[in-house]
């Protein structure tokens, strides 16, 4: 029996839940109305739709959602304007107001700071202006414990010099809608092992915390009084780990959406038996998702079996004589039982669909992802390997990406290796090897990487090493077929277990605010009880306004067990992160929320290397992404000859 890895059940502190709140109380609740309309521009758009459906809208009067660049006019309507604060979104309620009101009248929220300029501009409607806010919601809530910063182009230009600052002022703005919307003002916590405040984690972090001093100065009522400690937050940037979205994931989530073509992570689109074209939400409201989206591939394949089998049942009967009342329960059941099936079909399709990939005539792709497990493995010598991996690139069963991005693999986890056998390696299996040098770029950012006129060298770090013998003692209890394909333990499990237990190295990590960090350290006084309830608390006085009590008094706050723990990634985040940080929430019993400027796979982290030091505006005039596999390789259609790989 499958049992349930759901984690996000009971505890009060979901993202999605504070945000939703945040968003009816401060500013679909603020319009007085029983007929109101919200536009929305495409950004806001899907910061909505990633957290409500439309019954949850048209309950709280909402009666039409549109787009803002929409001529229909509704004037017996209350508009609820939620748009980015930019001059094209104040150009559209200008037209909408300026001649003859479209609306009853023009409530106006923006994402994020508006400039005094733009405000001035709208001073020509200022009679159909009843509300303008700026409410703090730029950034996108992906999962109860997962927000997101969508930012164009963000990876080329936080790993681009001439474009680092911009892109780290622009993170930051959206980082502090969040922190604003939490009422958090948190010890903030930067990767810089040299002490010499060059990393990137270290600017981003400097530019957070001045960003935070501006908003108490601001806000009398930043950041909101609780009775917790206060919040903990690490930021750290891809370079300090590179291999872990290279490799492949083998528990549902990540797998899915390596494999298959999932939008934005969540819309999954197939075809069903009858050639019909379906498509399903995969996000925390779908019950099965949220029971076996951080299973092991076979274990989510065998719960939704004992589902499939458990639908059957209902319907079974080894009495020869039903009664009437079990003929109108099985009839009740019927509507149930074939949604839930439907559901099981849909899960059913997609996690085959996974194990095919592994299978058959692509039984490489298996051994690959051992490969791969293998390089990443401390502890072993890569260069055992190149013999192996010379092979495997040869292997007509592998596209241009998977081979590239198993050289991409064996050049991080090599100590030392020379140009000529990147050359060699790149060289047969036909792709840019100039890519390699893009992605040893990025590691320089720890400044580990020696290239000499013939060798290349990635020195062990200390921080490296520490996370080698960490990681030695977490393997100790993994499943063999876990620990066969998915071993390998993320830097993120183990600095925030260091920090959670009140263990994280200063040598490591920084802090921006000494004084906040002498705060945090000193003794304070520990709750009465280990598990507060909300009801226990006279919360109005320590809560947010869109906060508000639950009536569930067997839900309670995690911040009682401890600090709430915020952990930013610039450059990208993984699933098999994602999904660590929801098993320390489970362990741990922690308020951890982890973020990032976007989710990575092993094809979109391959994707990002291609298209660093590749000119921007050029990128734009073409769907680059889509043709990458074929971008990869170097005059594929010449015939090349197979050279040797001499071993270093």
């Amino acid at each position: 029996m499958v049992t349930s890895n759901n984690t996000t059940q009971g505890f009060s502190n979901s993202l999605i839940d504070l945000v939703k709140n945040h968003i009816i109380e401060d500013m679909i609740r603020q319009v007085k109305s029983n007929s109101k309309i919200m536009l929305v521009d495409s950004y806001t758009h899907d910061i909505i739709f990633s957290i409500f459906n439309r019954t949850e809208l048209n309950n709280e009067n909402i009666e039409l959602i549109y787009k803002i660049d929409r001529k229909d006019s509704f004037p017996n309507y209350d508009a609820i304007y939620f748009v980015s604060p930019t001059e094209t979104s104040i150009q559209y309620i200008i037209n909408d107001f300026n001649k003859k009101n479209m609306y009853a009248s023009a409530n106006i929220f923006f994402t994020n700071t508006i400039s005094d300029n733009l405000i001035g501009k709208l001073k020509i409607i200022s009679n159909s202006i009843e509300i303008l806010k700026e409410l703090y919601i730029d950034f996108f809530v992906f999962e109860s414990r997962v927000f997101t910063i969508r930012s164009q182009d963000c990876f080329q230009k936080i790993y681009n010099s001439k474009t680092q600052d911009n892109a780290l002022e622009d993170i930051s703005e959206k980082v502090i809608s969040l922190l604003a919307t939490l009422g958090d003002y948190p010890d903030i916590r930067y990767y810089d092992p040299t002490g010499t405040n060059s990393t990137i984690s270290s600017k981003f972090a400097y530019k957070l915390q001045e960003k935070l001093d501006n908003l108490a100065d601001i806000d009398g009522d930043f950041p909101k009084k609780t009775p917790y400690k206060r919040t903990n937050m690490i930021i750290l940037d891809r370079s300090v780990d590179l291999v872990g979205p290279f490799l492949h994931d083998f528990y549902y989530q990540g797998m899915a959406n390596d494999i298959s073509e999932i939008e934005n992570g969540v819309i999954y689109r197939y075809t069903v038996s009858n050639g019909a074209n379906k498509q399903e939400k995969l996000n925390e409201s779908e019950e099965f998702w949220n029971d076996i989206r951080h299973m092991y591939i076979s274990d989510a394949m065998e719960y939704i079996k004992e589902k499939v089998d458990e639908c059957t049942k209902v319907f079974a009967s080894d009495d020869e004589k039903v009664t009437l009342n079990q003929l109108k329960l099985q009839t009740y059941e019927i509507p149930k039982q074939l949604v839930i099936k439907d559901k099981a079909a849909m899960h059913q399709k997609l996690i085959e669909e996974c194990m095919n990939y592994y299978t058959d005539a692509k039984e490489i792709n298996r051994d690959v992802a051992t490969l791969e497990q293998d390089l990443a493995d401390e502890r072993n010598n890569t260069s055992k390997y190149l013999e192996q991996i010379e092979t495997m690139i040869q292997d007509r069963n592998l596209n241009m990406r998977e081979k590239m991005q198993l050289i991409m693999i064996f050049v991080l986890c090599s100590k030392t290796i020379s140009k000529e056998t990147i050359s060699n390696l790149c060289e047969n299996a036909c792709i840019d090897e100039k890519k390699v040098y893009d992605l040893l770029d990025i590691e320089k950012q720890n400044n580990n990487v020696i290239i000499s006129d013939d060798i290349i060298t990635i020195k062990n770090t200390d921080l490296k090493d520490y996370l080698n013998e960490k990681r030695k003692k977490l393997s100790k209890n993994q499943r063999d077929e876990i620990s066969d394909l998915s071993r390998y333990i993320t830097p993120i499990r183990i600095l925030t277990r260091d920090l959670i237990k009140d263990k994280l190295k200063d040598k490591f990590f920084k802090h921006t605010n000494l004084s906040i960090a002498n705060e945090a350290n000193s003794t304070l006084k520990k709750p009465k009880s280990h598990k507060i309830l909300y009801d226990d608390v006279a919360l109005e006085i320590y809560k947010p306004t869109w906060a508000r009590r639950t009536s569930d008094k067997n839900i309670y706050d995690l911040r009682t067990y401890g600090p709430r723990i915020i952990i930013f990634i610039l450059g990208g985040m993984s699933y098999a992160e994602m999904r660590e940080v929801y098993e320390l929430v489970k362990e741990f019993n922690r308020d951890v929320i982890i973020g990032s400027t976007s989710i990575l796979t092993p094809k979109s982290i391959m994707d990002e290397i291609y298209m660093i030091k590749t000119d921007i505006k050029s990128r734009n005039t073409v769907n680059l992404r889509k043709k990458l596999v074929r971008s990869y390789t170097l005059n594929k259609d010449l015939p090349r000859s197979s050279r040797s790989i001499k071993r270093k």
